[in-house]
């Protein structure tokens, strides 16, 4: 008997479940356990029962269904221990807290690694090639299906986010060049729609418009946005978009003085780049016929 207590304790240790020394032995599993708790130290058994835990749900994990359904279950298992603990104010108030920690720690971090240029090459063409495998699989953001939430979710946003100041006519704006341009057409009795929303095949399903001209056919944005060479690339999209779907339409961009030349150097000729002060004269220009240009 003794030596068969040394087996079977030697055995557990080797990380084989209580069940399969049983069979092994021909005895029973639970004697199987009572032997070896009272023989081990408790943070010994303790850490061997969770080791033999993990290795049998690694060996089922193997099974791509039971993986799927272990998954669903995890995730549903941990959203609704979070939202049960979100309930308490103190402990909502701290996960923000960290949450907010972790997420520019980790801006920081990678802000750090994009200054090597063999990082920065690297992360570029994952980048790219993520989203290539997601484009062509119809997966992520560009499965059908999730269009309409996405557009809905955009929309929310365009209401609610960022749309600190008022416009001359009560609108929600995004920045004082929104209103200044908005106050320049008004004094033009020039009107326009502010904001407009134009289905377009995109991430979010339409293309938003600053000013719609309702008195002559132009589509003007405004912008003071200093990362220019990013804005622009995106200027390029909707412009390309506006272009096809509004084909008499001047595209025009408003933007300030010290940011005119480099908005200029980088969109399209066929947009036409101007300051606040020149607006007016453009606006004038396109109600007087044969005066736009």
């Amino acid at each position: 008997m003794a030596m068969d207590a040394e087996k079977i304790i030697a055995d557990f240790l080797n990380f084989t479940s209580t069940g399969a020394i049983a069979k092994r032995y021909g005895v029973h599993q639970q004697d199987v356990k009572v032997l070896v708790r009272s023989a081990l130290p408790e943070p010994l058994y303790l850490q061997t029962y969770h080791a033999i835990g993990g290795k049998k749900v690694s060996a089922k994990l193997e099974n791509p269904k039971v993986r799927e359904r272990y998954s669903q279950k995890m995730k549903l298992s941990v959203r609704h221990a979070l939202a049960t603990r979100m309930r308490d104010a103190d402990f909502r108030m701290h996960w923000k807290k960290k949450a907010r920690l972790a997420s520019i720690r980790g801006n920081k971090r990678i802000k750090e690694l994009l200054k090597n240029p063999a990082f920065s090459e690297l992360w570029s063409r994952k980048c790219a090639a993520g989203a290539l495998s997601l484009k062509s699989s119809a997966k992520g953001i560009f499965n059908p299906s999730l269009k309409n939430r996405r557009r809905a979710w955009s929309i929310l946003g365009l209401k609610h986010t960022g749309k600190k100041v008022r416009g001359p006519l009560g609108e929600r704006m995004y920045n004082p060049l929104e209103v200044h341009v908005a106050e320049i057409l008004l004094a033009n009795d020039f009107a326009y729609s502010y904001g407009k929303m134009v289905p377009a095949d995109n991430i979010n399903g339409y293309f938003s418009i600053d000013f719609f001209g309702k008195d002559a056919p132009v589509i003007i944005e405004a912008t003071y946005w200093d990362k220019i060479e990013e804005k622009c690339a995106e200027l390029k999209r909707k412009f390309i978009y506006f272009r096809k779907k509004f084909p008499r339409h001047c595209l025009v961009l408003v933007t300030k003085e010290t940011m005119r030349a480099h908005y200029k150097r980088l969109l399209p000729d066929n947009i036409s780049v101007l300051t606040p002060s020149m607006l007016g004269q453009f606006i004038a220009g396109l109600k007087s016929p044969g005066k736009a240009g």
